[in-house]
């Protein structure tokens, strides 16, 4: 389910590419909610695919009534 080892994403590389703070990344994190996350050992680590498939299924489309 998640990628190779060597495609995992530290968690500077998430913040960045998300254009997040790291510390909405780490309170998200420290608050059981956002994103799926990997730990080796003390390290966090994000799967491409999981946060891929993370943003897919919290997609909101808005309506635009008429």
């Amino acid at each position: 389910m998640t990628d190779n080892l060597e495609n995992l994403l530290t968690e500077k590389e998430v913040a960045e590419k998300l254009k997040i703070s790291l510390s909405k990344l780490q309170q998200d994190r420290a608050n059981k909610r956002g994103l799926p996350f990997i730990r080796v050992g003390g390290a966090i680590r994000y799967s491409p695919k999981q946060i891929e498939e993370y943003c897919r299924m919290n997609t909101v489309e808005e309506s635009h009534g008429g």
